[in-house]
């Protein structure tokens, strides 16, 4: 690669000469102005009165010894690079690049930020700490009771479906999420990102038993449940999460009560595949998970760098190295792995990271709502829906992505799509890419087959997916002058930011930043363990 690139990416011996282009050739690259004239004029007999020989005697042909030289007589918008995956219609838009405190963030053990995390460092939200993973913990949040708001219109479902505004912004550019150096090499393994899962004993051809722990539930542990329950944390200070999910946020009994007596009439329910995605050193976290909501999927499963049946973590690999950087790559093995293996027995899909919390039951419903079989055309959701917590790249419309903190929830349209339709297109869904951004690359894939996010706020214009936990969600209040420089936060949402109590809807499907006995203490206020 030091000395000429162009034999190393030919996939087979390199002819030369007169051997090396066909006879019936189809085309040639950097030929332009009156060299493709004269080209031209030769191909199709106009120099008649030239000998062959003389008439290739200007042609500017390169010396078999000499190396290509990308800069030589190219545009100045094309790039030689074969692992290049820009769409040739775009350009690259500087003011794009997402943090770049976000960037080459490694999975660190040691490490107490979660590797799928991806809130963005500027937001003036609470961080992790202060979003009460200790209920001990003096919480020091505002109290301050969210007033009256103005209303303001939701997107109808044909307007949400609407791909984009042609005066609004170009396309992204996926050099916009990875350096030239982290493009990966194309012919590291053709079997990614299909290859599979692994067993405990690292051999491939591994298939998990999605239903396994739905079968065999781990008990809520209680132990610890007077500490979980104690309002306002140990020191008695006020409590916004407690706040948040007594006055506002519950998980609708009755709805899912009347749901289920249905099922004996013949009304069968939708069936949820529910996908957490961590590393080994990470497992820690998955115990909490396993007790509370996880085991309300009809379908689980942990996706990890290490099998441990107990704990429903499986083993998926992926092209490129275990990095935050490389999520991307990650998430792309994870669909694929979903796909070859559940398609066929679940309705819907959710994905998140290790500190995700979903109300299975709010969650359902809303999938079972009028609202969404409309969007999904039927019975049968055959046309394919994208639902999440809508966020605007940058502040731009055209750049809608669903929020991966939360998670996303695709149908089997959307899930087929992406993984057989989309994944593997060059230049739009980036095969090979190097990237953190999975959230921004999976609506990207969408986007580009007319799918876009969908509005999922409430009759209220409340969110139902959330980016932070319900306490961050009960005190945030955005600064007076908005934009990128002050808090991301309101910039990226599309559409004007409700606070505190009227944030959240009443049944809110998934809250991010939540794990341990932070989501022990959400469970327990949310499924009446803690009565006194």
């Amino acid at each position: 690669m030091n000395s000429d690139w162009y034999p190393v990416y030919t996939p087979h011996k390199l002819k030369t000469g007169l051997a090396h282009c066909a006879q019936h050739s189809v085309a040639f690259h950097y030929v332009k102005g009156d060299l493709m004239r004269r080209i031209h004029a030769i191909l199709y007999g106009l120099c008649k009165e030239e000998k062959p020989n003389e008439a290739l005697q200007g042609l500017e042909i390169l010396d078999p010894d000499e190396q290509l030289d990308p800069d030589e007589e190219s545009d100045p918008n094309e790039n030689l690079d074969p692992d290049q995956e820009l769409d040739p219609n775009e350009k690259l838009d500087s003011n794009e690049e997402l943090d770049p405190n976000d960037s080459n963030e490694e999975l660190d053990p040691n490490d107490e930020k979660d590797p799928n995390d991806e809130q963005d460092p500027n937001a003036e939200v609470p961080d992790e700490k202060d979003t009460h993973d200790d209920p001990d913990e003096e919480e020091g949040l505002n109290e301050e009771e969210p007033g009256e708001e103005e209303p303001n219109e939701k997107v109808s479902n044909d307007e949400a479906q609407d791909v984009k505004d042609p005066n609004e912004d170009k396309e992204e550019d996926l050099n916009e999420y990875v350096d030239d150096d982290e493009k990966l090499d194309k012919n590291e393994d053709n079997a990614h990102p299909h290859m599979g899962a692994k067993d405990a004993q690292g051999k491939l051809g591994y298939v998990h038993d999605p239903t396994a722990l739905k079968r065999d539930p781990p008990d809520f542990d209680t132990s610890n449940l007077t500490i979980l329950c104690k309002p306002g944390g140990a020191k008695g200070l006020g409590d916004a999460d407690w706040k948040m999910l007594s006055k506002k946020v519950e998980v609708d009994f009755a709805g899912h009560k009347m749901a289920e007596d249905l099922v004996e009439h013949g009304s069968p329910r939708v069936k949820i595949f529910c996908v957490v995605y961590t590393i080994e050193e990470s497992h820690g976290r998955v115990p909490a998970i396993l007790e509370t909501w996880g085991q309300k999927c009809d379908g689980f499963m942990v996706a990890s760098t290490k099998t441990v049946p107990e704990l429903q973590t499986v083993e998926i690999p992926h092209e490129g190295d275990e990095a935050y950087q490389n999520i991307w790559q990650k998430v792309r093995s994870i669909w694929s792995y979903v796909y070859d293996n559940y398609y066929n027995d679940f309705d819907f899909f959710h994905i998140g990271g290790d500190d995700l919390y979903v109300i299975v039951e709010n969650l359902r419903l809303y999938l079972e709502s009028d609202e969404i079989l409309k969007l999904a055309g039927g019975d049968t959701y055959p046309k394919p829906v994208f639902l999440g917590r809508r966020f605007q790249e940058q502040g731009k419309p055209s750049l809608m992505f669903n929020s991966g903190g939360s998670g996303y929830t695709l149908n089997k349209a959307s899930l087929k799509a992406l993984v057989v339709d989309q994944m593997p297109k060059d230049g739009i869904c980036g095969p090979n890419l190097r990237t953190f951004a999975e959230d921004v690359m999976v609506a990207r894939c969408f986007r580009h087959m007319g799918l876009v996010p969908y509005d999922t706020r409430d009759d209220t214009e409340a969110e139902r997916y959330m980016p932070f936990t319900p306490g961050a969600h009960y005190t945030y209040r955005p600064p007076k002058d908005i934009s990128m420089n002050s808090d991301w936060y309101p910039v990226y949402t599309p559409h004007k930011l409700k606070t505190g109590l009227a944030h959240c809807a009443q049944h809110s499907v998934a809250f991010h930043y939540v794990k341990g006995d932070l989501m022990r203490r959400i469970h327990a206020i949310l499924y009446g363990l803690c009565k006194e």
